[in-house]
């Protein structure tokens, strides 16, 4: 349900009545263009936690990077590389590609550091190293064990890593050892056995043990103490909290939240709060003044797993290494979401703001969101007496609506929910009140209707005379009230009571810089002076798919879809032709968009309820440049791993040439832009592939340059690789010498091989002309036997002749089968009910058709896989063929995920019978679906044919029976009998 509200006035006079719509309230969307800009976006500090949900979660399973399931460590290079200690090797990830970097032996890596200078090391168990970067550019391990003493490297245990200005320090369980590139030397020693950790500031490097830390330089800090994490000013200690680097305790309830827990990383957020990561409990955040801002831990998002290390990446995201995956926990975005974490149940439909609190209609109920858990989250409480299934939300300042599945609720302070009368059984999809407060549309499964204030009541006026259709929009404006409908097209009502229809399937409307809009079929229309529709000339070419349209303060527009787009508005009121999609992009499509004055937005899912916060953000940035990361010629490395790829020369055969790119950057969005100078005139148009293939290149010296787009717009600086594809053997100077002296040998042999032909010639003319007689003789027996064997090949061209036919019989009968479920195809269906209606027509007989169509097929699809959706069409293919067996009657795979059967001599009430055992035997089949088995709805249309009608009328009424059974809750079926006189285009006047 999307919530549209429009404005304008208009009057009515219907049944003697008059009343004037007024405009509603207008709900905007004034929210910045900056605000879809990929860029850093911090949680505002001060924004309510009562409102607040959870930040989104990115889980990968080792079955994604294709690695060992337990991850130990992680860090971050400048260039943006991301680097994990894994139980096979380290494991790299740049935004579009996993690699593995394996030690010997498959050695699990349990500390792994990045220095400035874009050096990796790596520390296992009893080996550490360095990766130095061979003749392809590939990272190889190199370990730097043997270079301990003797006496080291008897017991070398698990090996931590931190970072210096030009190498790195290992830690060993009996010392620390600095690397500077070229040599390995002792810093520190000790011989008791315990934990040890290392933490680099960058200005020292700390090493932390039992007994207390000490810099490199000699410094100590916390003497005594077990520290855990040193993350700016603040120092944990194991079992005792939070302490600054003076040694004195910080006491506050985080400290408290943290003492008997085992802290395992973390580091500051660029919104200046501290993630502080624990083993078992999750992730405490602590506001820059040390209190506690959220904690996100299990039950709430996380893995069920231990938490072997966290960082904090360049984008503010959060890095955390666990027993069984790698999680990205997206701090830098201000979009979060609340969902049954929070105790809101459903797939939210409408959201509005009343009485300072945010209302959430969902198909479990109303609920609000009134409050903060423990844990920091909104908190949101059902609102007990509404029932279940709220479609659509309105407040009117005093009262809030609340349109349900079957019926309308009214609610008032210090009242209980109020029931309104005169619903029952009728669906409330939309509402849009009258300012004056006396008069409030309503948008219902059985058509437009109103409500008329009296006094401190309100009574329901009932249904508008032929607005009788199922309506999901009202939109008031400019003295009229446009409707959008399920699948009935758009209606609007002037001032007079006409009633105009815009389109037959699903169109929407939307106020698009000040005057209606109709979408549909991924295209934005305008109303001209003829009520035609007329493509926009500003919004036309708009790509992608979409069925809605908002357009916020700014007149900016925002697309409903498979994520939401947003499309700004540029100068001289035009729009940006490539929409794009939110920046942390929600994982499905939503229902609704609603803005406040504040700039927050709330996106209405199945998911729940998704908050985009108010902005505190850094200014837009462009995205770093792209990586080019791998360079392979017919799957063959050419070279790839450094980021920085040299000038090759590449041989002329090498056919496929494969360029692999990644973004350096991991909110989502990213697009990529390419050329190859000097054969590409233009850049190419923006494609969400990271990788190009380019094939059988002209030698010559070629430029590949690439760039890369946020998900706000931002143009990242150019990447370029040059390279030269070499001429073909045969085009060298060697070769062009050796085709001369070929050429001169081939003339002097040709000049002799004529020389001796032309002479046998002469010999043979003579021994020719003595032939001659003798061959003239046979002339007349040769002719004879030719004239026979012309005969034989005609009547092997007839023979052959009538195969072909047979064949094309064949070829005809298969040409008329769907392929997957071995039922009749588009084709024979079309064929078959156009004779079945013909024969129908002369004898005035009945006819019915059954459209069948599979509930859910998208989502099992999406939750089993392609190869599921096929074996369920199959089998649904095969029990319809074997059940329909009449004279006459066709079963035909109508498209996609629906069946049709047509059923000559047969009537509405036989076809219903025949209907409801078609879907109760789908649903005996068993096939496991996403809810449970897969099940079926069933759209029936029957009729007598007489003259004049045609049988595409027969499907359409089919069609709308199909959809009324999808709108109704699927796995039913619902006939659509024959249409009623068509009703007048004008309310009567009574």
């Amino acid at each position: 349900m999307l919530n549209d509200r429009g404005q304008g006035n208009s009057t009515f006079d219907i049944h003697h009545s008059t009343f004037t719509i007024s405009p509603p309230p207008r709900y905007s969307f004034p929210i910045i263009p900056k605000l879809l800009a990929f860029v850093l976006a911090a949680l505002a500090v001060g924004v309510s936690a009562e409102e607040r949900g959870f930040p989104l979660i990115t889980t990968y399973w080792s079955e994604e990077h294709r690695a060992g399931g337990q991850t130990f460590d992680a860090v971050q290079d400048a260039r943006g590389v991301l680097y994990f200690g894994n139980a096979e090797g380290v494991l790299t990830y740049d935004g579009a590609w996993w690699n593995l970097l394996p030690l010997p032996h498959e050695t699990a890596v349990f500390g792994v550091a990045a220095n400035a200078r874009g050096d990796i090391a790596a520390g296992a168990g009893e080996d550490f190293g360095v990766f130095d970067r061979d003749r392809h550019g590939q990272l190889r391990f190199r370990s730097l064990a043997s270079l301990l003493p003797a006496a080291l490297r008897q017991s070398i245990g698990q090996v931590e890593v931190c970072p210096t200005g030009d190498g790195f320090v290992y830690i060993t369980e009996h010392a620390a050892a600095a690397w500077n590139g070229s040599t390995l030397r002792i810093v520190q020693q000790w011989t008791e056995v315990g934990p040890s950790r290392c933490f680099a500031d960058g200005r020292d490097v700390w090493v932390a043990r039992p007994t207390g830390m000490r810099s490199l330089d000699g410094r100590t800090m916390l003497a005594g103490e077990r520290v855990d994490l040193l993350a700016g000013s603040l120092v944990v200690v194991r079992n005792k909290g939070l302490f600054n680097r003076d040694g004195q305790p910080v006491e506050s309830a985080a400290s408290q939240w943290l003492r008997g827990k085992s802290v395992m990383g973390g580091g500051l957020l660029p919104d200046g709060r501290t993630a502080i990561v624990t083993l078992r409990f999750g992730v405490l955040f602590l506001r820059p003044d040390g209190s506690n801002d959220q904690i996100v831990g299990p039950g709430t998002g996380l893995p069920e797993a231990i938490i072997y290390k966290g960082i904090v990446d360049r984008d503010g995201s959060l890095w955390l290494a666990l027993e069984g995956s790698i999680v990205r926990v997206d701090l830098a975005a201000p979009l979060t979401l609340i969902d049954t974490r929070n105790a809101l149940k459903g797939a939210v439909r409408d959201v509005v703001r009343h009485k300072g609190l945010i209302y959430a209609a969902t198909s479990h109920g109303l609920f609000v969101i009134d409050g903060a858990t423990d844990d920091g989250m909104a908190r949101a409480r059902e609102v007990e007496g509404t029932g279940k299934a709220i479609w659509s939300l309105l407040s009117t300042g005093d009262e809030l609506f609340a349109g349900a599945f079957s019926g309308l609720w009214r609610l008032r302070d210090g009242h209980p929910a109020e029931a309104l009368s005169g619903f029952d059984g009728n669906t409330v999809y939309a509402m849009a009140a009258a300012p004056d407060g006396s008069r409030i549309w309503l948008g219902t499964e059985q058509g437009l209707g109103w409500l008329r204030r009296d006094g401190d009541a309100w009574r329901y006026e009932g249904i508008l005379p032929g607005m009788e259709t199922t309506i999901t929009q009202i939109v008031l404006h400019d003295g009229a009230v446009w409707c959008g409908t399920l699948i009935g097209g758009a209606r609007r009502i002037d001032a007079n009571g006409t009633i105009h229809q815009f389109g037959k399937e699903l169109v929407s409307v939307a106020l698009i810089h000040g005057a209606p809009h109709l979408i549909s079929n991924n295209a934005v229309y305008t109303v001209d002076a003829r009520d035609q529709m007329v493509a926009d000339p500003q919004l036309s070419g708009l790509a992608g798919k979409f069925t809605r349209v908002y357009e916020d303060h700014d007149r900016n527009l925002w697309l409903d879809g498979r994520p939401p787009r947003f499309v700004r508005r540029i100068a001289d009121g035009r729009y940006e032709r490539d929409p794009r999609p939110l920046e942390n992009a929600l994982s499905g499509g939503v229902d609704l968009m609603y803005a406040e004055n504040d700039g927050t937005v709330w996106f209405a899912s199945d998911r729940g309820l998704y908050r985009l916060a108010p902005q505190r953000v850094r200014n837009a940035a462009a995205p770093p440049p792209p990586m080019i990361r791998r360079i392979a010629s017919r799957d063959a490395l050419l070279f790839g791993g450094s980021g920085v790829i040299p000038s090759l020369e590449l041989p002329y055969a090498f056919r496929r040439l494969r360029v692999e790119f990644a973004p350096l950057s991991f909110g989502g969005g990213t697009a990529y832009q390419y050329r190859l100078d000097p054969i590409d005139p233009r850049w190419s148009e923006w494609s969400n592939e990271a990788f190009l293939d380019y094939t059988n290149l002209d030698p010559g010296s070629y430029r590949f340059r690439l760039r890369s787009r946020g998900a706000g717009g931002a143009v990242s600086a150019e990447s370029t690789w040059a390279f030269t594809v070499q001429p073909p053997w045969y085009r060298t100077r060697t070769a062009l010498v050796l085709w001369l002296l070929l050429a001169a040998a081939l003339i002097a042999l040709v000049v002799r091989l004529r020389t001796r032909a032309l002479r046998r010639r002469a010999q043979q003319l003579t021994a020719r002309v003595e032939e001659q007689t003798v061959a003239l003789q046979h002339t007349v027996e040769q002719l004879r036997l030719a004239q026979s064997s012309l005969v034989e090949k005609n009547e092997q061209l007839e023979d052959a002749n009538a195969l072909l036919a047979q064949a094309n019989v064949r070829l005809e009968k298969l040409s008329l089968v769907d392929a997957l479920t071995s039922v009749a195809n588009r084709r024979e269906l079309d064929r078959a009910l156009a004779d079945e209606w013909e024969r129908a027509r002369r004898r005035h007989d009945a006819i019915a058709l059954v459209i069948l169509d599979l509930d859910h097929f998208k989502l099992l699809n999406d939750t089993f896989g392609h190869q599921a959706g096929d074996e369920a069409l199959r089998r649904v293919g095969l029990f319809l063929r074997e059940t329909i067996r009449g004279s006459g009657d066709i079963v035909a795979r109508y498209g996609g995920e629906e069946f049709a059967v047509v059923l000559p001599h047969v009537n509405g009430a036989e076809a219903m019978h025949v209907a409801e055992r078609l879907r109760a035997g789908v649903e005996a089949l068993g096939i496991p679906g996403p809810h449970g088995p897969l099940t079926a709805s069933c759209g029936v249309a029957s009729t007598v044919v007489v003259d004049g009608g045609e049988s595409h009328t027969l499907v359409e009424r089919a069609d709308r029976a199909l959809y009324a059974a999808k709108n109704a809750g699927r796995n039913r079926v619902h006939i659509e009998t024959d249409p009623l006189p068509p009703l007048a285009a004008t309310a009567p006047q009574v």
